[in-house]
């Protein structure tokens, strides 16, 4: 027998404070003590089966949350509002839909148009000089040179995205760790501050490494991670070569352009990462020590390597033999087939004619084995190219590099802050981002009237 809830209307006396703190109240909670890590996040474990259908928003981590003001925004729009009842059937629905139309859109290339154009072409042949030719052929043909390598192009493509993610996620972690330490870390400086050669630094004084530099430095600093996250997506963003087209001979120069493009571009990044490195030892050489400066630069080989590791997946492809087979087989199925294809348009005794089936039927196979090529080309390159294939399911760079950078910049603005401080919340939104660029520009162009102002040579005392 369940008891009785202690906050149901047939209880009239009101529940005790310490009762309260039993059944996660954080707000009776703190009244009781100052450790707020006594609060609990969830009180009462519900079954996996009313959890599943609970949509209560009166929850102890959601209050606790709130209290923090770092509770998530609502996520639901004023756009095709309804009943909760109703939410689930809602985006079924619209999945469904957008299911159809991202269907539809890997079907719209060459390899379908041409494949089904073969097809009618080849039926229609056998249909009318060929019906002698009708039989029942075996598909195993069709399951080794098509299904075959396009599953096995799919698998590695996806193992290739992943392994990609993983590489990204490192270089990205990894100069985060780095600008962190430079802005964080503290550090018993030697010589003159900086900014003030006329004073020196005294004896077991403490300050940030990012402090030991002038604002000139301090902006170079800036640029140098600014500059090294925008290398990353100029990279990325580059066309590949590896083209069958390229593979035979054909189009050498466009090759030749395609190659020298991305070895342009991988050195840049190459040159920042060395920039880095050559950070940390000057550091080193303002007074911070040796073993946190062989942890900072650990860091960077990590970068490095992470960096090496996705220029191979970035310039390498998958078996071109497979892709070969999959798109001529693709090309020509229809027309190796078409004895099938009438045997099927005939009926058993010949008299009735079901042609216009037997052209829809072979045009949908060509449609489902095109679709499935082009989902296997588009995961080729596992990051995503302006105007490139595979918007949907490729590696979107820009937006995790946007990510690592408003994280440098949230490090920034917190590293002179003390460690109780509460965490600060982010605004995603457009109208924040349009602020933030007006913000950065007029820094941008204050910094320039400043370092013109400090350039320029100073006025001859008048007499």
């Amino acid at each position: 027998m369940q008891p009785a809830d202690e906050y149901s209307e047939g209880t009239s006396v009101q529940p005790s404070p310490d009762r309260k703190r039993r059944n996660g109240d954080p707000y009776a909670t703190h009244a009781l003590t100052d450790n707020p890590l006594l609060l609990p996040l969830m009180a009462h474990p519900e079954p996996m089966q009313r959890r599943s259908r609970s949509f209560n928003d009166d929850l102890a981590w959601i209050r606790i949350a709130q209290r923090y003001s770092i509770a998530a925004r609502s996520t639901e729009l004023n756009v095709y509002r309804c009943t909760r009842r109703w939410q689930g059937f809602k985006n079924g629905f619209l999945n469904l839909i957008a299911s159809f139309v991202v269907a539809m859109s890997q079907l719209c290339n060459t390899e379908a148009v041409l494949g089904c154009f073969v097809t009618i072409v080849s039926v229609t042949g056998y249909w009318f000089y060929g019906q002698y030719l009708a039989a029942h052929m075996n598909w195993s043909i069709v399951s080794l040179a098509v299904v075959f390598p396009i599953t096995q192009g799919i698998g590695m493509g996806f193992r290739r995205r992943e392994q990609a993610l993983r590489d990204l996620s490192q270089v990205l972690g990894c100069t985060r760790s780095v600008w962190e330490a430079v802005q964080t870390w503290q550090i018993q400086p030697k010589g003159p501050r900086a900014g003030n050669p006329d004073s020196v630094y005294k004896a077991g004084e403490w300050v940030r490494a990012v402090e030991t530099y002038d604002r000139v430095q301090q902006r170079e600093l800036q640029h140098l991670f600014h500059s090294f996250l925008a290398a990353l997506i100029t990279y990325f963003d580059c066309v590949r070569a590896g083209r069958a087209r390229h593979t035979v001979g054909w189009h050498m120069q466009e090759e030749a352009h395609l190659f020298c493009t991305l070895r342009e571009q991988r050195a840049i990044v190459d040159s920042h990462i060395s920039q880095m490195r050559r950070l940390i030892q000057d550091v080193k050489v303002k007074g911070l020590p040796g073993g946190e400066a062989h942890r900072i630069d650990n860091y960077i080989n990590m970068i490095g390597v992470g960096f090496e590791r996705l220029c191979a997946i970035k310039e390498y492809r998958t078996p071109r033999a497979f892709r070969a087979f999959a798109r001529v087989y693709i090309l020509l199925v229809g027309a190796m087939y078409g004895p099938d294809y009438i045997m099927l348009a005939r009926s058993d005794d010949g008299d009735e004619s079901n042609i216009i089936f037997a052209l829809v039927y072979s045009c949908l196979i060509q449609l489902v084995m095109a679709g499935l090529f082009n989902v296997m080309l588009g995961l080729e390159d596992a990051f995503a190219r302006r105007g490139g294939r595979g918007q949907l399911d490729s590696i979107k760079v820009p937006e995790l590099v946007e990510a690592a950078r408003r994280q440098l910049l949230r490090i920034a603005s917190e590293a002179s802050q003390p460690w109780g401080s509460p965490a600060t919340k982010e605004d995603w939104g457009v109208a924040s981002a349009e602020a933030e660029a007006e913000a950065s520009e007029a820094e941008a162009e204050a910094s320039e009237a400043e370092a013109e102002a400090s350039e320029a040579p100073e006025a001859p005392l008048r007499a």
